[in-house]
């Protein structure tokens, strides 16, 4: 059925376009077109003066992560894999009621992320698009061994990017150093090699997927660009020359800021760990540098919020969101981090980051407009994703019920921003 969202703002290809008083309307899973008048006789959820905007997408998450407390992969480890498979599927509710309509999953167990994934796909829950890595690839010992698919040189790298591809991820992640949440591993430590990291990259790049690098400390970037590496996640200590490389390569960066700054927020809590402290403390200031010389070099920067990490619960992309532009990203630069900038590193332009006639009907509406005041995503009114309201705010919901919509798979009190 054909329907028509109408808003006083429609951002429809963010960072450069925008139109006043216009609709969206919705055939079926896809956008028919964008207009400013509406077919005779065609069903009208008038949304008032609110902005639509595409979906958002999270660059960055981690769905078998709780992020509720200081060591979430401690509840992980507590419970079967059945109550951590339902678990996700409650994160991934979290995350739609968030906005977020697509999702880069970047590190769970594969069979597991990918079952959730396909599940998604088929409609049998609520929740957004996901995109997986499955479990990453790491030295033995390495970041998160303890969930990673182990591998020591190129032989072995080669063969675990066969097998995730064989499994059927839609990207690979891999870790070229140490991180904050990892007890005995430093930040500015390197891990796979550059023959390793360059191993798996062939093996990736041969069948169209991208492989995205875990790496802080400048000497990691460097050896992950010269890899082939597609993503460069979290990257806090970025120098101008690196940045100037990636912007020749096309290399995205994912700064993941929010993650740091829920870390810090919690730095007197006697439950945060001691290593997580003193590397937070490490990063926090330095990862917001990252931004501004990778703004300053043309950098293709995207929005991932590591959601599932220590402290950071899911469904906070509009935190990376208001991170990015507190350091000085515009709030249309933030915004299309989080949309199109992303579709792009998904391989999905094509498809979502836009609303553009024939692209996926996923969507927001927030009161008051995000373009002004970032803080405007705060006030969410309404979810579409593949053309169905996930969520209407209740002040809307008789506009939804007058349009003749289904409201099966509504959830009024999911979200209450407004």
């Amino acid at each position: 059925m054909k329907i028509a969202y109408k808003g006083e703002t429609l951002i429809t290809i963010p960072g450069t376009q925008t139109v006043s008083n216009a609709s969206v309307i919705v055939d079926g899973n896809k956008i028919s077109s964008v207009r400013t008048d509406i077919p005779k006789g065609l069903p009208i959820v008038d949304l008032g003066k609110t902005t639509l905007l595409p979906g958002l997408i999270d660059a960055h998450l981690h769905l078998m992560w709780t992020g509720e407390n200081a060591d979430p992969d401690s509840t992980r480890r507590a419970e079967t894999r059945e109550i951590t498979m339902l678990r996700m599927a409650n994160h991934a509710l979290k995350a739609i009621c968030g906005g977020i309509t697509t999702c880069r999953e970047t590190g769970s167990p594969t069979k597991m992320i990918l079952a959730l994934r396909d599940a998604l796909l088929m409609g049998l829950i609520p929740g957004p698009r996901i995109i997986s890595a499955g479990t990453l690839i790491t030295m033995t010992g390495g970041h998160v061994n303890t969930i990673s698919r182990e591998a020591d040189g190129p032989g072995e790298a080669r063969k675990a990017a066969r097998e995730l591809i064989k499994a059927g991820v839609d990207f690979l992640k891999v870790a070229a150093s140490g991180g904050i949440y990892g007890h005995g591993e430093e930040i500015g430590s390197l891990q796979l090699d550059g023959d390793e990291l360059s191993a798996i990259v062939r093996e990736a790049h041969k069948t169209g997927k991208k492989v995205a690098a875990h790496v802080y400390p400048a000497k990691g970037i460097e050896i992950c660009l010269d890899a082939g590496i597609d993503s460069i996640e979290h990257g806090s200590f970025l120098t101008q020359e690196l940045a100037e490389r990636m912007a020749s390569l096309g290399t995205f960066l994912v700064p993941t800021l929010s993650v740091y700054q829920a870390m810090h927020s919690h730095q007197n809590d006697p439950a945060t760990m001691d290593f997580i402290r003193r590397k937070t403390a490490q990063v926090v200031e330095a990862s917001e540098k990252a931004v501004m010389i990778a703004k300053a070099h043309g950098v293709k920067i995207c929005a991932g919020t590591d959601s599932g990490g220590p402290w950071h619960p899911h469904g906070s992309i509009i935190r990376e969101i208001e991170a990015l532009t507190r350091v000085g990203l515009t709030p249309a630069e933030s915004i299309c981090a989080a949309t199109l900038t992303n579709a792009e590193l998904l391989n999905l332009h094509d498809r979502i980051g836009s609303l553009e006639t024939g692209k996926f009907a996923d969507f927001i509406a927030v009161e008051g407009n995000p373009l002004e005041n970032i803080g405007a995503l705060n006030k969410i009114v309404l979810i579409v994703k593949d053309g169905i309201p996930v969520f209407i705010h209740s002040r809307y919901a008789k506009e939804i019920s007058k349009s003749g919509l289904t409201d099966s798979f509504l959830f009024p009190n999911a979200v209450n921003r407004a």
